[in-house]
């Protein structure tokens, strides 16, 4: 009886040390540091209207996020109306949504994502189509909050 129990208990010992000796590789890199928080990327920053809409289509940009694998835009029909996804993920830092009405005011906001989540929606943006008649943009150049 007392060699099973001596047993017993050296088994136990040895998987305990196994399973720490896994912990502790699983939450050390090659730096002997702690690896990167596993989350979703920040927001983006910077929307902002690239060049003067056409009366078909809008260019935007915004800044590059850390960790993104890419980018998703959303547009509505007003600022605090429904956001609906824009075409697919993005890859870079640019879109131009097209295919749009004239004379037409649409709102954007951008998140980022990458294998952990999607970031909360950036600050939105406004811009306006022109006219059929081809006359200036009433977008003024500013960002809106």
């Amino acid at each position: 009886m007392k060699k099973r129990l001596f047993k017993a208990c050296g088994l136990i010992v040895l998987c305990t040390l196994l399973l720490c000796c896994c912990d502790l590789l699983n939450f050390m890199d090659g730096n002997n540091n702690p690896p990167d928080e596993e989350e979703a990327p920040s927001t983006p920053t910077g929307l902002a209207v690239s060049g003067t809409p056409k009366k078909d289509s809008i260019s935007l940009v915004w800044s590059a996020v850390s960790g993104a694998d890419g980018y998703r835009l959303y547009r509505a029909a007003s600022q605090t109306g429904s956001y609906s996804k824009v075409g697919s993920d993005i890859a870079g830092t640019n879109y131009t949504d097209a295919g749009l009405s004239s004379n037409t005011t649409y709102y954007y906001e951008v998140s980022a994502y990458n294998d952990k989540g999607e970031s909360d929606k950036s600050a939105a943006v406004e811009a306006k189509t022109v006219s059929d008649g081809g006359g200036p943009s009433e977008h003024d150049g500013k960002t809106y909050v």
